[in-house]
Formats: C-alpha cells, structure tokens, sequence
C-alpha cells in the first residue's frame, strides 16, 4: 500500500510504502514494513517491487536485529574466537571506526551510498591500508547478517575505494637500507657499546626475523652447533594491553633459519655477558631464559624497544630513519640482490605465500636496476 504524506518540517509531500509480508511462525501475528521519504510515488512503487520481490527469491526477512551494533556484537561473538587475540587488538581501532558511523542505525537504512558517504569521508583521514579494512570488515558484518537474515543484500560489497595519491616526495629506497647503508648502521649500533643492542640489531639485519619473534627468542631455540635459529613463537599484546606470548603469525612463520658464523659469535658474546649482569645483580637466570630482556627484572622487553632505540641512534648521528620492519624489507632484498631464489626467501622469512614475498618484498635494488643495460648488452655481444 502506498499513500501520500505532508512532512510538517517542510511541508512538502511525500509518499510511504506500508507492506504486508505474512504471519510469523513463531507469534502467528501479523508482519508489516514501512519505508517512507520517496519524493515520488515512482520511488515509492520501484521500492515496494523491490521488496516484494526480495521477499518472494530469499523469505522474510528476521526483524530480531535492527541495528548495526546488534548484529555487529552477535558477528563479534563468533569472530573473536577464529582468530589470535592480538590480531583483535590490531583491528580493534576500525571496529570503533564502523561503529562510530553506524552504530545505532537501522540495518534497513544501510544502503550503497549510506556506506559510500562514510569512506569517502574516512578518506579525508586515514590511509588506503584503513580504508581497504573498514571496506573488508564491514563487509563480513553484513555478509553475516545476510546470513542471518536481517537484510538481503551487503551494502558495502560495491563501495568504491578512492585512487591512491602517489606522494611524489617518498621514495621506494625510504622503505629499506641498502647494503652499505645496513654496515654503517650496523657500525653506528656498535659504537654505543650495547652488547645486547648490537646482537638484536644484528639479528634483525642478518636474519629478517620480526620483532616480535626476536624478542620471544629463548636461549634454547638457537643451536649455536649447528648455527640455527627455531622459529616458534612471537610477543604480542593482549586485550588487557598485556605483553603475551603467541604462536607466530602463521604456520609457515614457524621455521628454522640458519646464521653465519659472526652472528653466532655476537649472540655467544652477549648470552655470556647476559649472565655475568644477572650474576652482578643477583638476578635469577630463568629455566627457559629468553635472549633480549630487562636487565634489572629479567622480565620481556616492551614491544616497542627496538623502535625507540633505532630512532634515538639515528637521530643522534643524523642517519637514515626506516621502521623496524623495514630490516626484514632489507633483509629479503638483498637476499635477492645476492642471487637466491623466490622459493628460498619465501621459507626464509616464512611468508605463508609467495604473493607476499613478491608483493612486499621483491624489489629489483637500485644497483640491479643500474646494471640492467649492460648485462643486456652484454648478452647480445655474444
């Protein structure tokens, strides 16, 4: 049923769309649904099709949940238990993005341009990489509440992502060191006569570990006669913001790496002089001692440990700045740069596939790129 309305705001007329869709199983009462707002009664008869239609293809819809934190909390449920606990903390900040924009509406007003309108916004203020989440995330909330009933189809499925702006000041070499600005670096660690500092530092070049996995390494996962390092588990934080331990990020980042022989040396190095502090401060050595920790408590290392002190080294000495993942990013280029394969350095840094390896990591160095020419014209000389 359609009829016509006058809206006391502006008074202009408008028309509201009354549809009867059958009894409910469980109440036997009478179910309706109302849309009102169509400026024509055009708008108003595609929209009463419409429903009539979506009614007859896939049922009545369930009318239990009505807004986008109900089924937005009944998803989150289930959800939180499929995945690591730190993976939920890491994301916690786009769940509070939906929420703020959606939380109290009617699942039933969440349309394409609803959703639209909210990226383009967000857009003004956070990164692709965020916007590509709320897209993925809020999808799989409504593609849950498809199955669950309550509406028919995922508003955000279509929403188009703005282009990615090309910051034309960055460059690709900002991302990672190249060989001989790791070895100043590395010299530049070495001068603060931090043995530990030295040995992280130096793992994390020479290895391409994460952080994580370097600061949950215990003693006993480095096999100092075969000149190896078991991969097995990473630091991470907890929903109470508690630094835990957690199996490492997927099944293919639990691996064993090998280390050259001056890797070992500095490792053996600070694991004596490790000893010899707690012996000093009389400070117990644990069973299951872990490499990197507190010297005075023995307890973990804060996550962000290794950030703080390569931003205060290069800082003091006015050196390139690049993130802690950026050793890992060096890492595998210069892998490449040295002539292994993808397949090795996919197992090396235990990437899950080689997309990742490819995408992330593969960048042809600048000194490939410089030789290019004359390794081609060489070729063609023969």
């Amino acid at each position: 049923m359609i009829k016509q309305y006058t809206k006391k705001s502006d008074r202009k007329k408008y028309y509201t769309v009354h549809i009867y869709l059958g009894k409910d199983e469980i109440t036997g009462k009478d179910r309706y649904t109302t849309r009102r707002g169509f400026k024509t009664k055009k708008e108003a008869l595609l929209c009463e099709a419409k429903i009539k239609t979506e009614i007859a293809t896939n049922g009545l819809l369930n009318t239990d949940v009505t807004t986008f934190k109900e089924i937005y909390e009944l998803w989150y449920e289930g959800y939180q238990h499929t995945i690591k606990e730190s993976t939920l903390v890491v994301n916690s900040y786009v769940f509070k993005l939906l929420l703020d924009k959606l939380e109290h509406v009617q699942l039933k007003k969440i349309t394409l341009p609803f959703c639209q309108k909210i990226i383009t916004n967000y857009s003004k203020k956070f990164s692709l990489s965020t916007l590509k989440k709320i897209k993925i995330y809020g999808g799989m909330i409504f593609d849950y509440a498809v199955k669950m009933k309550v509406i028919y189809s995922n508003p955000m499925k279509d929403v188009l992502l703005p282009k990615k702006q090309v910051d034309i000041t960055s460059n690709d070499k900002d991302l990672y060191y190249s060989k001989d600005e790791l070895n100043h670096f590395l010299k530049l660690v070495d001068s603060t006569n931090d043995i530990k500092l030295s040995a992280m530092f130096r793992v994390l070049a020479y290895t391409g570990i994460r952080k994580g996995e370097l600061q949950a390494l215990e003693w006993s996962d480095i096999d100092f006669t075969n000149n190896t390092i078991n991969i097995n588990k990473t630091l991470a934080i907890s929903s109470e913001y508690k630094i835990k331990v957690q199996t490492p990020k997927s099944k293919s980042s639990i691996r064993k790496i090998s280390i050259d022989e001056e890797t070992k040396l500095i490792l053996k190095r600070w694991k004596a002089k490790q000893r010899e502090l707690f012996f000093s401060l009389g400070t117990r050595v644990k069973k299951n001692q872990l490499c990197f920790t507190n010297d005075i408590t023995n307890d973990y290392l804060y996550l962000n440990f290794t950030n703080d002190k390569l931003s205060k080294i290069c800082k003091k000495h006015k050196f390139k700045e690049i993130k802690i993942h950026g050793f890992r990013h060096t890492h595998c280029s210069l892998l490449f740069e040295s002539g292994f394969t993808i397949q090795e350095v996919q197992d090396r840094l235990g990437h899950s596939d080689l997309k990742t390896t490819m995408s992330v990591y593969a960048h042809v160095t600048e000194k490939q790129r410089d030789n290019m020419a004359d390794k081609f014209a060489k070729f063609m000389a023969l």
